[in-house]
Protein backbone atom coordinates (compact mmCIF):
# COMPACT_ATOMS: atom_id res chain seq x y z
CA UNK A 1 0.00 0.00 0.00
CA UNK A 2 1.42 2.96 -1.32
CA UNK A 3 0.71 6.75 0.64
CA UNK A 4 0.39 9.86 -0.68
CA UNK A 5 3.43 12.21 -1.37
CA UNK A 6 3.86 14.38 1.76
CA UNK A 7 6.35 16.90 2.90
CA UNK A 8 8.40 15.73 5.93
CA UNK A 9 10.44 17.67 7.84
CA UNK A 10 13.84 16.17 9.54
CA UNK A 11 13.21 16.87 13.60
CA UNK A 12 17.21 16.70 13.94
CA UNK A 13 18.60 19.01 11.16
CA UNK A 14 15.18 20.29 9.98
CA UNK A 15 15.67 19.48 5.75
CA UNK A 16 12.48 18.92 4.43
CA UNK A 17 11.50 16.71 1.30
CA UNK A 18 8.64 14.68 0.00
CA UNK A 19 8.02 10.88 0.79
CA UNK A 20 5.54 8.78 0.46
CA UNK A 21 6.84 5.93 2.80
CA UNK A 22 6.40 4.90 6.10
CA UNK A 23 9.88 5.66 7.09
CA UNK A 24 12.59 6.95 5.25
CA UNK A 25 15.97 8.06 6.17
CA UNK A 26 17.13 12.05 5.84
CA UNK A 27 19.76 13.17 3.14
CA UNK A 28 21.66 15.51 5.01
CA UNK A 29 21.72 13.49 8.43
CA UNK A 30 20.98 9.90 7.69
CA UNK A 31 18.81 10.15 10.75
CA UNK A 32 14.94 8.09 10.42
CA UNK A 33 11.80 10.32 9.04
CA UNK A 34 8.92 8.93 9.44
CA UNK A 35 5.39 9.90 7.44
CA UNK A 36 3.68 9.57 10.59
CA UNK A 37 4.73 10.93 14.16
CA UNK A 38 3.02 8.21 16.24
CA UNK A 39 5.83 5.82 14.72
CA UNK A 40 8.43 8.15 15.50
CA UNK A 41 7.52 8.17 19.14
CA UNK A 42 7.03 4.44 18.73
CA UNK A 43 10.68 3.99 17.44
CA UNK A 44 11.93 6.18 19.89
CA UNK A 45 10.48 4.04 22.72
CA UNK A 46 11.94 0.42 21.28
CA UNK A 47 14.92 2.52 21.09
CA UNK A 48 15.34 2.71 24.69
CA UNK A 49 14.04 -0.64 25.30
CA UNK A 50 16.65 -2.96 23.09
CA UNK A 51 19.53 -0.30 25.21
CA UNK A 52 18.60 -1.35 28.25
CA UNK A 53 17.46 -5.39 27.70
CA UNK A 54 21.07 -5.45 25.96
CA UNK A 55 22.81 -3.92 29.26
CA UNK A 56 20.79 -5.86 31.57
CA UNK A 57 21.65 -9.29 29.51
CA UNK A 58 25.55 -7.30 29.50
CA UNK A 59 25.52 -7.18 33.13
CA UNK A 60 24.00 -10.51 33.84
CA UNK A 61 26.89 -11.96 31.86
CA UNK A 62 29.51 -10.11 33.48
CA UNK A 63 28.22 -11.25 36.77
CA UNK A 64 28.18 -14.95 35.49
CA UNK A 65 31.09 -14.85 34.62
CA UNK A 66 32.45 -13.02 37.76
CA UNK A 67 30.70 -15.90 39.71
CA UNK A 68 32.36 -18.87 37.52
CA UNK A 69 36.13 -17.18 37.52
CA UNK A 70 36.50 -15.94 41.28
CA UNK A 71 36.40 -19.94 42.73
CA UNK A 72 39.86 -20.32 40.55
CA UNK A 73 41.10 -17.32 41.91
CA UNK A 74 41.73 -18.41 45.36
Amino acid sequence: MELETKEVTCTHCGHVYESNLRKSWCEKCCRPVFYYEKEGQRNKIMNFYMIGMALIILTFVTYMIIEFVDPFMS
